[in-house]
């Protein structure tokens, strides 16, 4: 059976003060041995202290209700005048009611505008390269000298090999500058220095641009001729085929677009940042304002690509 709220709270008023009595008794008698001597005096001893102590209780528990009436009076009085100023200002209180509702809606806009505008400078951070312009130019400049060598290397073939016959089948020399620094600051993560990214330069232009030259060597025959005289003096010329090895030299160049190789290096995160930058330009289509890129990117459709099959 469910005990009754307020016999609860006697019998644990009951317990406390038994056990404060009890407790304060020890001590006393600790202090003064001559209390514990009789019997009589200890039964009285902790009554009385019983006593003391569940007055004590009782004065406690009257203050608290004391004040819990003085603070229930007080919120009645101060209801009773807010409801007595709506009846008599109907207007003001609609209109106190409005600028409270405006003040919580102007700081929760405020809250979440400075979400919105965190979260705009993150995305703008994310997409922008993080890279100093000179090292980025420097970045450039160096793919471009690699090219420029590539270049050079395979006008000057010719007279820089010794072959019978040549043949070229050579891709255009080009890469596009935005897709070299996305791939770099999405490889780097990060800022980078030109001094940093030197192997991933030689690394992106090896898988850029493929030269093969193969060489076929083919035997052949030339046609010769000896003359010579027999022991009468007559001269004789004899016709005779003679073998040779015949060098032919296929040079075939690659181009395989830059823009290909992101899926053959990178894992999911840094494709992912790859993506960020090229939608952007890294924020810098002033960069290179001369290339054809910027409008291929930033103001035409982009071109038709088929994933590869690898």
């Amino acid at each position: 059976v469910r005990e009754h709220p307020a016999k609860v709270v006697r019998k644990a008023e009951a317990r406390y003060t038994k056990y404060t009595a009890d407790y304060h008794f020890h001590t006393t008698a600790q202090e003064h041995p001559e209390l514990t001597k009789n019997a009589l005096t200890r039964y009285w001893q902790k009554q009385r202290l019983r006593r003391q102590y569940r007055k004590q209780a009782k004065e406690a528990a009257k203050q608290s209700a004391a004040a819990a009436g003085k603070t229930a009076t007080a919120t009645e009085r101060l209801t009773a005048r807010a409801v007595e100023f709506v009846k008599s200002h109907p207007a003001g209180a609609v209109i106190a009611v409005l600028c409270v509702l405006l003040l919580f809606a102007m700081q929760s806009c405020s809250s979440t505008m400075l979400m919105l505008g965190n979260a705009g400078a993150g995305a703008l951070g994310a997409s922008t390269y993080p890279c100093e312009d000179r090292d980025m130019l420097a970045a450039e400049a160096a793919y471009c000298v690699l090219e420029d060598d590539l270049q050079h290397y395979l006008d000057t073939y010719e007279s820089t090999h010794d072959y019978d016959e040549y043949h070229f089948d050579l891709d255009e020399i080009e890469h596009d500058p935005y897709v070299l620094l996305s791939l770099l600051c999405a490889l780097h993560e990060g800022q980078w220095t030109i001094g940093e990214v030197q192997g991933t330069l030689q690394m992106l232009f090896d898988r850029q641009y493929i030269l093969t030259e193969d060489v076929v060597v083919e035997t052949r025959y030339r046609t010769e001729t000896d003359t010579w005289t027999d022991e009468d003096g007559n001269s004789h010329t004899d016709t005779y085929q003679v073998p040779y090895d015949y060098y032919i030299c296929t040079v075939t160049l690659e181009n395989f677009d830059l823009s290909h190789v992101p899926v053959y290096v990178m894992g999911e995160d840094q494709l992912s940042r790859y993506a960020i930058y090229m939608a952007t330009l890294g924020n810098r289509p002033d960069l290179f304002p001369d290339s054809p890129y910027v409008n291929k990117y930033i103001t035409g459709k982009p071109g038709d690509y088929e994933v590869p099959g690898e």
